[in-house]
């Protein structure tokens, strides 16, 4: 197990879904514990959905917890919300109409390991397709090394 520490290996990240169910993913220095909020109604999820508090207050994750994929599912009538980050998994559902959800917003640290290989640059903010993974930039980053190609 290891210890959640803001200045070596920790990210907060946020995800929001608003009335047409936008998901984002921003990072965020905020400390708030793990939350669904809907309109003025707060409902906190299960301290296992991120890992446990330990005694201090931090997070405790599994050890070998990868933050390479976070993803959220919403099933009409049910909202079952999914965080897969690697093989660990934990779900929390709701039961309601999806007409009365103007806002939600989940929101937790993710673990991140101390490497070179960072998995959200501070206040990047980037949309998810429909599976939960980031949307493709490669069409960009093509354009670009051509561009190399004939200046070479």
């Amino acid at each position: 197990m290891t210890g959640i520490d803001r200045n070596t290996d920790a990210l907060w990240i946020q995800l929001s879904i608003t009335g047409d169910f936008k998901v984002v993913l921003e990072s965020d220095e905020n400390t708030t514990p793990l939350s669904i909020t809907m309109e003025d109604e707060k409902i906190f999820m299960s301290s296992r959905l991120l890992g446990e508090w330990d005694n201090s207050g931090r997070r405790i994750f599994p050890a070998a917890l990868p933050a390479y994929l976070v993803e959220i599912e919403i099933q009409f009538l049910d909202f079952q919300f999914l965080i897969t980050i690697g093989d660990w998994k934990e779900t929390w559902q709701y039961r309601t109409s999806p007409e009365h959800i103007t806002s939600m917003t989940v929101s937790g640290y993710a673990h991140v390991h101390k490497s070179e290989q960072t998995f959200l640059e501070e206040e990047e903010v980037f949309e998810m397709d429909d599976k939960g993974l980031p949307e493709d930039d490669s069409s960009s980053m093509d354009e670009a090394d051509e561009q190399e190609d004939e200046d070479s």
